[in-house]
Protein backbone atom coordinates (compact mmCIF):
# COMPACT_ATOMS: atom_id res chain seq x y z
CA UNK A 1 0.00 0.00 0.00
CA UNK A 2 1.20 3.32 -1.22
CA UNK A 3 1.43 6.57 0.85
CA UNK A 4 -1.16 7.83 -1.37
CA UNK A 5 -3.57 4.65 -0.12
CA UNK A 6 -2.85 4.92 3.35
CA UNK A 7 -3.85 8.65 3.77
CA UNK A 8 -6.66 7.77 1.76
CA UNK A 9 -7.81 5.43 4.16
CA UNK A 10 -7.11 7.39 7.16
CA UNK A 11 -9.44 10.23 5.53
CA UNK A 12 -11.98 7.29 5.40
CA UNK A 13 -11.61 6.04 8.89
CA UNK A 14 -11.44 10.03 10.50
CA UNK A 15 -14.57 10.55 8.16
CA UNK A 16 -16.23 7.28 9.61
CA UNK A 17 -15.77 8.26 13.48
CA UNK A 18 -16.25 11.95 12.97
CA UNK A 19 -19.76 10.73 11.44
CA UNK A 20 -20.04 8.23 13.90
CA UNK A 21 -19.63 10.59 16.57
CA UNK A 22 -22.25 13.23 15.50
CA UNK A 23 -24.64 10.53 14.62
CA UNK A 24 -24.88 9.07 17.54
CA UNK A 25 -23.62 11.36 20.06
CA UNK A 26 -20.64 9.19 21.74
CA UNK A 27 -22.94 6.94 22.53
CA UNK A 28 -20.62 4.19 23.02
CA UNK A 29 -18.71 5.78 25.31
CA UNK A 30 -21.65 6.63 28.02
CA UNK A 31 -21.05 4.24 31.03
CA UNK A 32 -24.04 1.92 32.06
CA UNK A 33 -25.01 0.96 35.50
CA UNK A 34 -26.84 -1.78 37.13
CA UNK A 35 -29.12 -0.57 38.69
CA UNK A 36 -29.53 2.53 37.08
CA UNK A 37 -28.56 5.62 38.42
CA UNK A 38 -31.65 7.40 39.85
CA UNK A 39 -32.53 10.98 41.71
CA UNK A 40 -35.50 11.04 44.09
CA UNK A 41 -37.34 13.88 44.92
CA UNK A 42 -40.19 14.22 47.19
CA UNK A 43 -42.35 16.95 46.68
CA UNK A 44 -45.22 17.23 49.41
CA UNK A 45 -45.11 16.37 53.55
CA UNK A 46 -47.39 14.12 52.91
CA UNK A 47 -46.84 10.45 51.13
CA UNK A 48 -48.06 9.99 48.01
CA UNK A 49 -49.08 7.13 45.84
CA UNK A 50 -48.87 9.03 42.46
CA UNK A 51 -44.93 9.38 41.26
CA UNK A 52 -43.71 11.18 37.56
CA UNK A 53 -40.35 9.28 36.13
CA UNK A 54 -38.35 11.38 34.06
CA UNK A 55 -35.89 10.31 30.89
CA UNK A 56 -32.99 13.14 29.47
CA UNK A 57 -32.80 13.34 25.92
CA UNK A 58 -29.28 12.35 24.38
CA UNK A 59 -26.16 13.85 26.01
CA UNK A 60 -28.40 15.03 29.01
CA UNK A 61 -27.82 13.53 32.21
CA UNK A 62 -30.54 13.31 35.59
CA UNK A 63 -29.45 16.57 37.46
CA UNK A 64 -30.73 18.91 34.47
CA UNK A 65 -34.25 18.07 35.60
CA UNK A 66 -33.42 20.59 38.62
CA UNK A 67 -31.28 22.43 36.57
CA UNK A 68 -33.91 23.46 34.18
CA UNK A 69 -36.94 23.40 36.92
CA UNK A 70 -38.78 20.61 36.20
CA UNK A 71 -38.64 19.63 39.42
CA UNK A 72 -39.68 23.20 41.13
CA UNK A 73 -42.23 23.62 38.77
CA UNK A 74 -43.93 20.27 39.35
CA UNK A 75 -43.97 21.42 43.47
CA UNK A 76 -45.68 24.82 42.92
CA UNK A 77 -48.21 22.86 40.51
CA UNK A 78 -50.17 21.90 42.91
CA UNK A 79 -49.52 17.86 42.24
CA UNK A 80 -49.12 15.93 44.56
CA UNK A 81 -46.47 13.38 42.80
CA UNK A 82 -43.10 12.29 43.96
CA UNK A 83 -40.49 12.29 41.05
CA UNK A 84 -37.29 10.14 40.26
CA UNK A 85 -35.19 11.51 37.79
CA UNK A 86 -33.41 8.32 35.68
CA UNK A 87 -29.62 9.22 34.20
CA UNK A 88 -30.28 7.23 31.53
CA UNK A 89 -27.70 8.18 28.79
CA UNK A 90 -27.55 7.27 25.27
CA UNK A 91 -25.50 4.03 26.38
CA UNK A 92 -28.26 2.08 27.64
CA UNK A 93 -30.21 3.29 23.88
CA UNK A 94 -27.30 1.49 21.65
CA UNK A 95 -26.66 -1.60 24.31
CA UNK A 96 -30.29 -2.08 24.28
CA UNK A 97 -30.50 -2.59 28.19
CA UNK A 98 -32.73 0.71 29.07
CA UNK A 99 -35.95 -1.48 29.74
CA UNK A 100 -34.55 -3.97 31.92
CA UNK A 101 -32.72 -1.45 33.75
CA UNK A 102 -36.12 1.27 33.92
CA UNK A 103 -37.74 -1.95 34.86
CA UNK A 104 -36.19 -3.58 37.00
CA UNK A 105 -34.32 -1.04 39.40
CA UNK A 106 -37.32 1.92 38.81
CA UNK A 107 -40.43 0.69 38.15
CA UNK A 108 -41.04 -2.44 40.42
CA UNK A 109 -39.73 -1.18 43.09
CA UNK A 110 -41.98 1.95 42.95
CA UNK A 111 -45.03 -0.44 42.86
CA UNK A 112 -43.42 -2.14 46.01
CA UNK A 113 -43.54 0.79 47.42
CA UNK A 114 -46.87 1.34 47.07
CA UNK A 115 -47.05 4.13 43.81
CA UNK A 116 -50.05 3.36 42.26
CA UNK A 117 -50.17 5.79 39.70
CA UNK A 118 -47.17 6.28 37.74
CA UNK A 119 -46.20 8.61 34.66
CA UNK A 120 -43.17 8.83 32.45
CA UNK A 121 -41.97 12.02 31.38
CA UNK A 122 -39.31 11.49 28.70
CA UNK A 123 -37.55 14.51 26.93
CA UNK A 124 -36.07 13.76 22.81
CA UNK A 125 -34.60 10.14 23.15
CA UNK A 126 -35.83 9.91 26.48
CA UNK A 127 -39.19 10.15 24.83
CA UNK A 128 -38.42 7.34 23.08
CA UNK A 129 -37.59 4.98 26.00
CA UNK A 130 -40.84 6.25 27.37
CA UNK A 131 -43.00 4.90 24.65
CA UNK A 132 -41.24 1.79 24.46
CA UNK A 133 -41.21 1.27 28.45
CA UNK A 134 -45.26 1.75 28.11
CA UNK A 135 -45.03 -0.42 24.75
CA UNK A 136 -43.71 -3.39 26.70
CA UNK A 137 -45.23 -2.48 30.43
CA UNK A 138 -48.66 -0.97 29.81
CA UNK A 139 -50.30 -2.19 32.81
CA UNK A 140 -47.47 -0.43 34.69
CA UNK A 141 -48.16 3.11 33.43
CA UNK A 142 -51.10 5.32 34.05
CA UNK A 143 -49.69 7.62 30.94
CA UNK A 144 -46.97 9.36 28.95
CA UNK A 145 -45.68 12.80 28.60
CA UNK A 146 -43.00 13.29 25.71
CA UNK A 147 -41.49 16.19 24.70
CA UNK A 148 -40.17 17.04 21.37
CA UNK A 149 -39.50 12.79 21.19
CA UNK A 150 -37.07 10.96 19.01
CA UNK A 151 -39.93 8.91 16.79
CA UNK A 152 -37.03 7.93 14.08
CA UNK A 153 -35.24 8.83 11.22
CA UNK A 154 -36.79 10.77 8.38
CA UNK A 155 -36.90 7.43 6.23
CA UNK A 156 -39.48 5.99 8.66
CA UNK A 157 -40.84 9.66 9.35
CA UNK A 158 -41.76 10.49 5.67
CA UNK A 159 -42.84 6.99 5.14
CA UNK A 160 -45.61 7.68 7.69
CA UNK A 161 -46.29 10.99 5.98
CA UNK A 162 -46.52 10.03 2.59
CA UNK A 163 -49.49 7.18 3.57
CA UNK A 164 -51.24 10.10 4.59
CA UNK A 165 -50.50 9.95 8.41
CA UNK A 166 -50.49 7.45 11.35
CA UNK A 167 -54.34 6.44 10.37
CA UNK A 168 -53.96 5.50 6.93
CA UNK A 169 -49.83 4.21 6.98
CA UNK A 170 -49.35 0.60 8.00
CA UNK A 171 -46.56 -1.11 8.22
CA UNK A 172 -44.60 -4.22 6.09
CA UNK A 173 -45.27 -7.27 8.10
CA UNK A 174 -43.23 -9.30 9.46
CA UNK A 175 -41.06 -6.02 11.18
CA UNK A 176 -37.86 -7.55 11.86
CA UNK A 177 -37.34 -7.91 15.72
CA UNK A 178 -33.97 -5.04 15.60
CA UNK A 179 -36.75 -2.52 13.36
CA UNK A 180 -37.44 -0.64 17.06
CA UNK A 181 -38.79 2.10 14.80
CA UNK A 182 -41.46 0.52 12.66
CA UNK A 183 -42.59 -1.24 15.35
CA UNK A 184 -43.06 1.68 17.85
CA UNK A 185 -45.08 3.75 14.95
CA UNK A 186 -46.93 0.03 14.94
CA UNK A 187 -47.48 0.45 18.69
CA UNK A 188 -48.54 4.28 17.98
CA UNK A 189 -51.07 3.48 15.40
CA UNK A 190 -52.67 1.74 18.74
CA UNK A 191 -53.85 5.82 20.08
CA UNK A 192 -55.88 5.95 16.82
CA UNK A 193 -58.03 2.50 17.46
CA UNK A 194 -60.24 3.89 20.69
CA UNK A 195 -60.62 0.24 21.64
CA UNK A 196 -56.55 0.15 22.38
CA UNK A 197 -56.02 0.49 25.62
CA UNK A 198 -52.65 2.38 25.50
CA UNK A 199 -51.92 4.27 28.20
CA UNK A 200 -52.49 8.32 28.15
CA UNK A 201 -50.42 9.90 25.68
CA UNK A 202 -49.51 14.04 25.99
CA UNK A 203 -47.01 15.36 23.67
CA UNK A 204 -45.42 18.59 23.73
CA UNK A 205 -42.85 20.06 21.10
CA UNK A 206 -41.91 23.92 19.71
CA UNK A 207 -42.80 24.48 16.19
CA UNK A 208 -39.25 24.71 14.86
CA UNK A 209 -37.95 21.45 16.61
CA UNK A 210 -35.85 19.36 14.52
CA UNK A 211 -38.18 16.39 15.70
CA UNK A 212 -41.15 18.35 15.10
CA UNK A 213 -42.28 16.44 12.03
CA UNK A 214 -42.77 13.36 14.02
CA UNK A 215 -44.14 14.69 17.13
CA UNK A 216 -46.70 16.20 14.29
CA UNK A 217 -47.48 12.84 12.80
CA UNK A 218 -48.57 11.42 16.21
CA UNK A 219 -50.02 14.67 17.68
CA UNK A 220 -52.64 14.43 14.56
CA UNK A 221 -54.11 11.54 16.27
CA UNK A 222 -54.49 12.61 19.49
CA UNK A 223 -57.52 14.81 21.42
CA UNK A 224 -56.29 18.26 21.16
CA UNK A 225 -56.37 18.56 24.80
CA UNK A 226 -53.01 16.44 25.20
CA UNK A 227 -51.22 18.08 22.50
CA UNK A 228 -49.37 21.20 23.16
CA UNK A 229 -46.92 23.30 20.76
CA UNK A 230 -45.50 26.53 21.13
CA UNK A 231 -42.62 28.47 19.29
CA UNK A 232 -39.49 27.24 20.05
CA UNK A 233 -36.65 25.15 18.83
CA UNK A 234 -35.25 21.71 20.23
CA UNK A 235 -34.09 23.12 24.07
CA UNK A 236 -34.43 23.65 27.80
CA UNK A 237 -35.99 26.84 27.33
CA UNK A 238 -38.64 25.39 25.04
CA UNK A 239 -39.64 22.25 26.93
CA UNK A 240 -39.66 23.88 29.98
CA UNK A 241 -42.51 26.38 28.76
CA UNK A 242 -44.38 23.04 27.77
CA UNK A 243 -44.14 21.84 30.95
CA UNK A 244 -45.76 24.48 32.47
CA UNK A 245 -48.34 24.58 29.82
CA UNK A 246 -48.94 21.00 30.51
CA UNK A 247 -48.87 21.29 34.50
CA UNK A 248 -52.25 24.34 34.30
CA UNK A 249 -53.73 22.18 31.67
CA UNK A 250 -54.89 19.01 34.24
CA UNK A 251 -53.92 17.21 31.40
CA UNK A 252 -52.07 14.69 33.97
CA UNK A 253 -54.17 13.42 37.29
Amino acid sequence: MNMSETSNMRLKCLSTIILCTAFFGCALFYATKKPIDTLYYVTGKAPSDSLIIMLPGGGDESADFMRNGFIKAIEESGIHADIIAVDANLGYYFKRNLLPRLHEDVIVPARQKGYKNIWLLGISMGGLGAMMYAKHYPENISGLIVLAPFLGYPAVINEVSDAGGLSRWSPKEPIDKDDYQHDLWKWLKGYTRPEENHPRLVIGYGNEDKFAAGAALLAEVLPKDQVFIVQGKHDWETWGRILHLILRSGAIS
